[in-house]
């Protein structure tokens, strides 16, 4: 997971397949459903979202990581088809402008601020973010349900979904920075990392930071899980993502070794899974 390889690329993009389809099964359609509204998607507009969401994501990939703009391109061309074929299956045709505006960012993004590691990571990861988003966003019945007098009801889907969303994306911000570190350590430091640009030691204090944040929002999330006397999800948070960030944060601080970033890259990989199959075990222990 530390190396920026196709085999990693493929195990996030399976995860994230997984995760997705976690998020439409057991949050957006049971949310409409209790209150008698219909998901606006189908099955195969959910499957072509989705395989839409996946090659923006390769997209980015092929442009930032491998500088291939003509595979970028043809990847691009496919996804907003896919973006066209959904939002005029909605009915709303005015949502594929959401994808055209990521899209001209990170064309952007990747012309004049790449070697910024700040806004490398904060790319990287909003990407991420805003697929899961996406999954709400052309889904007609979002809409629906706002404008029937239903805000609340949206605007907790929105809340509960973004909130998912960066939870996600802090999770690939410590990624990035772990990774640097790891190039770091394998003397193959590559331009704009914050290794680089900045210290070895500001980025452990960073990936620091970052994981400190994240297992509050955990925490928090813990706290309301206990005021409800729901100890299952508890205990599940609690060893497959904060016990394994734990361990992380003391490694950082250990010698730089192989077997080190060894035992933080599995690390990465159960937190990674733990948070794929975090909201079906949510949703079966309420």
């Amino acid at each position: 997971m530390l190396k920026k390889n196709l085999p990693a690329l493929a195990i996030y993009l399976v995860l994230m397949i997984i995760a997705m389809y976690n998020v439409r099964a057991f949050l957006i359609e049971p949310t409409l459903m209790a209150f008698s509204m219909m998901p606006g998607l189908t099955k195969i507009g959910l499957a072509v979202l989705v395989s839409s969401i996946l090659l923006m994501i390769i997209a980015a990939y092929s442009l930032i990581e491998k500088k291939n703009q003509r595979g970028f391109f043809i990847l691009i061309g496919i996804s907003m088809l896919g973006f066209i074929f959904v939002a005029k299956a909605s009915q709303v045709i005015i949502l594929a402008i959401f994808p055209v505006f990521v899209i001209g960012l990170l064309w952007f993004y990747q012309l004049n601020y790449r070697f910024q590691p700040w806004l490398n990571m904060v790319v990287k990861s909003g990407l991420i973010a805003v697929s899961f988003l996406f999954l709400l966003i052309f889904d007609a019945a979002f809409y629906r349900t706002y404008f029937a007098e239903q805000h609340n009801l949206a605007l907790f889907l929105l809340k509960i979904i973004a909130a998912y969303a960066l939870l996600i994306a802090l999770f690939f911000m410590i990624e990035k920075v772990l990774s640097d570190m790891y190039s770091n350590f394998k003397g193959k430091q590559t331009i704009g990392s914050f290794t680089e640009t900045y210290s070895l030691s500001y980025a452990k204090i960073l990936a620091s930071i970052l994981i400190i944040l994240l297992t509050m929002a955990v925490a928090y999330l813990q706290f309301l899980q206990l005021c409800n006397d729901a100890m299952m999800p508890f205990l599940y948070l609690l060893l497959l993502i904060q016990f394994p960030f734990f361990i992380i944060l003391i490694l950082l601080y250990l010698p730089s070794s192989k077997e080190i970033y060894q035992i933080l890259s599995v690390l990465m990989h159960v937190v990674l899974i733990g948070a794929t199959a975090a909201i079906p075990v949510l949703y079966y222990s309420a």
